[in-house]
């Protein structure tokens, strides 16, 4: 099964590869140099990746509900005021 934030990660983790990848390429071919490829890269590559991240949160948290079915399901379930109560297996 899937964590939670899958959402989140692959959004940030392609957002930045991305980000990065078409900065060196643009920046190669612009003539500049290598140190000035290179930290615009790591700038790009951290920004988009954060936005990414912060996206794919916003995009999860409104499916919520739609995504249930694929979370991990565990034998811990957690009572209305926020504290971990076990919960019971059928048949046993």
């Amino acid at each position: 099964m899937l964590p939670k934030n899958w959402i989140a990660r692959k959004l940030g983790y392609a957002l930045s590869i991305w980000s990065g990848c078409s900065t060196i390429t643009i920046s190669y071919t612009a003539g500049n140099s290598f140190d000035t490829i290179f930290v615009r890269a790591i700038i790009a590559f951290l920004v988009f990746g954060l936005l990414g991240y912060i996206g794919g949160w916003i995009i999860q948290r409104s499916m919520r509900p739609e995504l249930s079915f694929i979370y991990k399901n565990s034998d811990v379930g957690v009572a209305q005021n926020g504290r971990s109560v076990e919960v019971e297996q059928a048949g046993n």
